[in-house]
């Protein structure tokens, strides 16, 4: 059997639990797990595009490319999070931070090491906690968003890789 419901291979699996969860790939013409490898984990909806059909400046996209089953190179890019705790977190898991007109933050993820993702949305939820001071007012919607959809990720991921 060939096409959409292929799981004989590994990668076919985990990107099948991606698709089911993520509702398809990111480019939505594509329908056969073969032929994909790009997934949107953000939460995004319409009411997160402007007028001209692109995405608000304040909102973190957050893609994750299966590149084999056992492994997935995740990027955040546009209003990502930052704080101290987030900094020292790029450090540690010695990810690629760009700071320009677009943010963006690369890294690798495995089946050893995807528990970072769910230490990195515990570290954006730390910004906006109650009582906390952050000079990025949209923080207050952004930090949670992108906290709930790396969650989810790690939890779709819980299923294969643990």
């Amino acid at each position: 059997m060939t096409g959409f419901f292929d799981l004989t291979s590994p990668i076919d699996k985990l990107k099948k639990i991606l698709f089911d969860e993520f509702n398809g790939f990111s480019d939505k013409r594509i329908k056969h797990l073969s032929s994909g490898s790009i997934f949107i984990i953000d939460d995004r909806n319409d009411g997160d595009f402007g007028a001209n059909k692109t995405l608000y400046s304040y909102f973190c996209s957050i893609f994750a490319e299966v590149i084999s089953e056992n492994q997935i190179n995740m990027r955040l890019s546009g209003n990502v999070p930052k704080s101290p705790k987030v900094k020292q977190w790029i450090k540690k898991y010695d990810t690629t931070y760009k700071e320009d007109i677009f943010n963006s933050l690369t890294f690798e993820i495995s089946p050893n090491n995807f528990h970072i993702i769910g230490e990195l949305a515990g570290y954006f939820r730390q910004i906006v906690k109650p009582g906390a001071r952050y000079n990025t007012p949209n923080y207050k919607y952004v930090c949670p968003r992108t906290a709930d959809s790396l969650e989810k990720l790690k939890k779709a991921l819980d299923k294969i890789w643990n």
